[in-house]
């Protein structure tokens, strides 16, 4: 389950909470049409897709209102299916797995996904800064994150913690800075799937 009926009390617009044809809904649906960000009214949380903050607002759910879905082999639990399915391959037999591997390096992977995501290093296309020798593969990340580090800081968005001192250029950077500031039992902790290490980062 997704959503249920008080969630819509977590999101503020421009979220429109109706399934789409079918239940399901394009990728298109699931950005904000007017460009603005889905804002979570529970946190200072916002996200470009709606789909990115149905999950987070699972953080606010009580443990008694969250879907786990539990390893049949195995204590693991989780209140995501994508995390369970991927914990079940530590169970799997390595012989029986279909491995995606490079045709131009020694590079594996279990997604078909990654590896169309890892090729692209060994594309002779690339992209150049026109103030340094830095190149990237990317046109996206050198567009909006690398060219920040060129731009005079009257020119950029400096995001500011409200509770001390510290700032960056970057959004996601202060959003994982800001969790510094809560209590530590309030954190939401995240356990590896392959061994004991339990975080908050």
């Amino acid at each position: 389950k997704i959503m249920e009926p008080n969630d819509a009390e977590i999101v503020q617009e421009p979220v429109d909470m109706q399934p789409g044809p079918k239940g399901n809904q394009s990728k298109r649906d699931n950005k904000s049409k007017s460009g603005k960000t889905f804002q979570c009214a529970k946190c200072t949380y916002s996200a470009k897709y709606k789909s990115a903050l149905v999950s987070h607002m699972m953080s606010h759910r009580a443990p008694s209102e969250t879907t786990m879905y539990k390893c049949e082999v195995c204590q693991h639990e989780t209140k995501r299916k994508a995390d369970l399915r991927a914990h079940m391959i530590i169970h799997m037999d390595p012989t029986n797995m279909k491995l995606f591997q490079c045709a131009n390096c020694s590079y594996w992977t279990r997604r078909k996904c990654d590896l169309k995501h890892h090729v692209v290093v060994h594309q002779t296309s690339s992209y150049k800064c026109p103030h340094c020798p830095f190149r990237t593969h990317q046109k996206h990340y050198l567009d909006k994150v690398h060219s920040l580090y060129h731009k005079d800081e009257s020119e950029v968005t400096v995001y500011k913690c409200k509770h001390c001192l510290y700032e960056t250029r970057f959004k996601q950077f202060l959003n994982r800075h800001v969790i510094t500031h809560q209590d530590q039992s309030t954190r939401q902790k995240y356990k590896c799937n392959w061994c004991d290490l339990t975080t908050t980062d």
